[in-house]
């Protein structure tokens, strides 16, 4: 039987708070706005109805996220002559992950923006998403998301009675210090990193470096006092919340994956009309094709400003510094990996990255 979204969502949050905040621009708002009502339909049970979709996310005003929403937006109302209506909440004018997810299980809102590896507990696959080296670049990750390989990690929903409709891919994850440039794989031996969860932390010592548990409402003082080196995650994360004024070495590492995931349950979605329902999936793909198409370009138009205006020193890694990490990151990560999902799991995911080379 499926879990309710409600009894688990106290794990799930103990996840995601250790986690880095993986949506792009995505700077908590203390205002939590006027929550949307209830009053109109968002059920959708018959074809002709008129239907108000309200979807929440931490991505804020203006950002790539927000924009993508926003073509979903734009699709739905334009191709249902209006009797679909969007409504899109940015900047967690709702509330946090929690109060956003509890509203979505609630139909409060329609759908929410989520990380998926913050799932993992409850979802074993999502834990997948984990495996550091399984992408070559980001074409392979663009393709296996469109593939079977994504379809894969989209059904896992179900398994808590949520239905996935589009990621929101947030590239590759990097490493930033203060430490020194990061040139070789010697030269992160001794470098301390926030450390956030098993398999990350087992993952980074294997190479070396020291994951130390750093809250991440502390995580900028501790850089700033040099407490800890460094941090790994998404570029705009390292503009968002300005980890560029005190780690200023960049490196592309591009050893895991970031991305965020756009969400609705299961109830919601089978409550539409098949029409609506094929409105709501192609919606979806514009969504994705929108993100995928402008994050890239945007993210090396940010970092280009930050190394003009803010001195930030760049290294991009030799192919065969990356294939050193890479055979040491990978096994380590997969090692833990195959305790939360089992190793029939993890093998048939990294067949699905396989073909999508």
């Amino acid at each position: 039987m499926k879990k309710n979204v409600k009894k688990i969502l106290s794990l799930v949050l103990s996840l995601a708070m250790v986690l880095t905040m993986s949506a792009c621009g995505s700077k908590s708002s203390s205002d939590n706005g006027d929550k949307p009502g209830s009053d109109s339909n968002t059920s959708g049970e018959t074809t002709g109805n008129p239907i108000t979709i309200k979807i929440g996310t931490v991505h804020y005003e203006g950002s790539v996220g927000i924009r993508a929403l926003e073509a979903m937006k734009d699709y739905l109302e334009t191709n249902s002559n209006g009797r679909i209506t969007v409504e899109v909440y940015p900047g967690g004018v709702l509330g946090d992950h929690s109060t956003m997810l509890e509203m979505l299980e609630e139909n409060d809102i329609q759908m929410d923006v989520v990380n998926p590896v913050g799932f993992e507990t409850q979802i074993p696959t999502m834990a997948l998403l984990n495996n550091y080296y399984a992408f070559d670049d980001l074409d392979h990750l663009h393709r296996f998301m469109e593939g079977e390989g994504g379809q894969f990690i989209m059904d896992a929903w179900s398994e808590i009675g949520m239905h996935g409709l589009a990621w929101l891919s947030l590239g590759f994850r990097e490493l930033y210090n203060n430490a020194r440039p990061i040139k070789s794989a010697e030269d992160m031996k001794g470098l301390s990193i926030r450390g956030y969860s098993t398999i990350q932390i087992a993952t980074w010592k294997s190479v070396g470096v020291d994951p130390v548990s750093v809250d991440w409402n502390e995580l900028f003082v501790s850089l700033q006092r040099k407490l800890i080196n460094g941090e790994e995650g998404a570029i705009c994360n390292y503009q968002d919340y300005s980890f560029y004024e005190v780690a200023k070495n960049f490196t592309y590492t591009d050893h895991v994956m970031g991305t965020d995931m756009v969400i609705c349950t299961e109830k919601w979605y089978n409550s539409l009309s098949e029409e609506d329902r094929a409105l709501v999936d192609e919606a979806s793909k514009i969504c994705y094709e929108y993100h995928r198409d402008h994050y890239i370009p945007e993210n090396e138009e940010l970092m280009q400003k930050l190394v003009a205006e803010q001195g930030v020193q760049v290294n991009e890694l030799d192919p065969a510094v990356k294939a050193q990490l890479a055979e040491k990151m990978s096994a380590a990560s997969a090692a833990e990996i195959v305790k939360v999902t089992g190793q029939e799991l993890e093998d048939e995911y990294l067949k699905l990255v396989d073909a999508a080379r």
